[in-house]
């Protein structure tokens, strides 16, 4: 018969109580909030990283666009000027 009393008191034993509930809810808040914390920080660096990313990839285009203008006007200028010296006697 002692196990059934056994068995009752690990029931009572595992049962918390209002205050001990209060009291891991109190420790786990604070770490609770800081994962949520930690987890916007994130997402923010995230969103972060990638507009910088895209803001690179737009100065690569427009740099290469310029690089291709540029090329082009000294092709121009080059042809111009074999124009002239051909015309030369």
């Amino acid at each position: 018969m002692q196990k059934p009393q056994s068995h009752t008191t690990q029931q009572q034993q595992s049962v918390q109580t209002p205050l001990q509930h209060q009291t891991l809810a109190s420790h786990l808040y604070p770490l609770v909030e800081n994962l949520k914390d930690v987890t916007e920080s994130r997402a923010r660096d995230q969103n972060s990283d990638a507009l910088y990313v895209d803001v690179q990839k737009q100065n690569l285009e427009e740099s290469e666009q310029l690089l291709q203008q540029r090329m082009e006007l000294i092709e121009e200028y080059k042809k111009s000027v074999e124009e002239i010296v051909k015309k030369e006697p």
